[in-house]
């Protein structure tokens, strides 16, 4: 368990780090804007916000997922299937630790 812990701990500071970078990159949040940009410069900035919101919003769905992992880690009910309450198998759980369904669930939830 403290393996998949670890895992997750290591996740969760990569994705804050990617988050504060994107952050810290959105055209649109940069307090030093020109206020006399052309009518161009506001499309590509436009642009440039929408992809890195876009990118925000997964790497913020995905810090979910993991806090969510950790949480049930230290509420001693980690690897247990939300759906049947059955164990999640260990591979399972290698591959994809913060996997909220056993395979016959997650394949009927499909």
């Amino acid at each position: 368990m403290d393996k998949i812990k670890d895992k997750l701990c290591s996740e969760k500071e990569n994705l804050l780090s990617q988050l504060a970078i994107y952050n810290s990159e959105d055209p649109l949040l940069d307090k030093d804007q020109n206020i006399f940009n052309t009518s161009e410069d506001d499309v590509t900035a436009s642009e440039g916000h929408d992809r890195i919101a876009a990118t925000r919003f997964g790497l913020k769905q995905r810090l979910k997922e993991v806090e969510d992992a950790l949480k049930k880690i230290e509420m001693g009910k980690y690897g247990i299937c939300e759906n049947c309450g059955k164990k999640i198998d260990g591979e399972r759980l290698d591959v994809l630790a913060t996997a909220r369904h056993c395979l016959k669930c997650n394949q009927i939830k499909k």
